[in-house]
């Protein structure tokens, strides 16, 4: 099996209150686009295969080892993804262009099938989504959190005063991790704004330089931070609980592990 595959081994149930995202390294590597412009600029995965958002030249798909699968072209009229998601609600992806700050949504073989604004120009860095509700989550370059509809009504919005470059959702706590650019460190928020913690701050090592993008996995409750280098390094959530789906023994998703759900004591930041 690829050193690279996610691998859990036993899936273990546990009822007790559970601590707040406090994630650690697991392991690094870096993915190759074979794209002009290379880097990564927005990672996503529908459970079987990964999504790299590769700037001017589309997305790139990998299998779940990271090894390149195809390339789907921009789906927008000129340049610039960043920022990339995948809808578990509709099995679609939704690609971010930082030229426009026009959200795209595309099937996973690269047809567009609608797009809407967002942000202005060369302000769209991060794109995430609520799996359960189908909401759009966007961050800027501006330190701009933005809630929209599945159809890009806007529902809510805050500001963190920092050059925001990834975000991802944990859609079964409501919660954002986003990364700041300035300190490459990810913190976590709750959907209203408020600061949570600081998911990752004492981890050796740090993101690497210039981090890009987040990829949150709710199964198994690993955070992917992303760099424009093309590195990607997985963090694990130690405090992550396995429970069973409602109405049935287990949701299983990439890897075949049971969906997982961390339970919070209510003071918590960090």
């Amino acid at each position: 099996m690829n050193k690279y595959a996610i691998v859990v081994s036993s899936v273990l149930a546990v009822s007790a209150s559970m601590a707040s995202a406090d994630f650690v390294y697991q392991q690094g590597f870096t993915v190759n686009t074979n794209t002009s412009s290379g880097g990564i600029h927005g990672l996503a995965s529908d459970g079987d295969q990964f999504y790299i958002g590769v700037f001017t030249d589309g997305i790139s798909v990998h299998d779940g080892g990271f090894d390149q699968l195809s390339i789907i072209p921009n789906p927008g009229p000129f340049g610039g993804i960043r920022g990339l998601a995948f809808d578990q609600s509709n099995g679609t992806l939704l690609a971010g262009n930082h030229n426009s700050g026009d959200v795209y949504r595309v099937s996973t073989d690269g047809s567009l099938l609608n797009t809407f604004n967002v942000m202005g120009s060369s302000q769209l860095n991060a794109v995430g989504v609520d799996g359960n509700s189908g909401d759009v989550f966007v961050a800027g370059y501006n330190g701009n959190i933005q809630r929209h509809s599945s159809t890009g009504a806007l529902i809510s919005s805050f500001s963190l005063g920092s050059t925001l470059t990834g975000l991802a959702i944990d859609d079964v706590n409501e919660s954002v991790f986003v990364m700041s650019s300035q300190t490459d460190r990810v913190y976590e928020y709750d959907y209203s704004g408020n600061l949570i913690s600081t998911a990752i701050i004492d981890a050796t090592p740090q993101p690497s330089a210039n981090g890009q993008g987040l990829y949150y996995n709710n199964t198994t409750g690993q955070l992917y931070v992303t760099a424009q280098s093309g590195r990607i390094s997985i963090y694990a959530d130690s405090t992550r609980a396995v429970v069973p789906a409602p109405g049935a023994l287990a949701l299983f998703g990439l890897s075949g592990v049971a969906a997982t759900r961390r339970r919070r004591p209510s003071a918590r930041l960090r």
